[in-house]
């Protein structure tokens, strides 16, 4: 199971709050990196970009 806890650290440090983040990915893909949901490439590529990071700093592998 992949869960995305570093994503809001990153995000915090990076002065984006939960709103400015429903803004930018959308309410859905908030609660979904929240809950640990599955979040499409197109995510991904949208998360790494606007928070120049690489996929494995806002993601883990953890099994389940």
């Amino acid at each position: 199971m992949l869960i995305y806890d570093k994503f809001f650290e990153i995000a915090e440090k990076q002065n984006l709050d939960l709103e400015e983040l429903r803004r930018i990915f959308s309410p859905r893909t908030v609660y979904r990196l929240e809950s640990g949901g599955e979040i499409s490439v197109y995510v991904i590529n949208k998360i790494c970009l606007i928070l120049n990071c690489q996929p494995g700093d806002f993601m883990e592998y953890i099994d389940d």
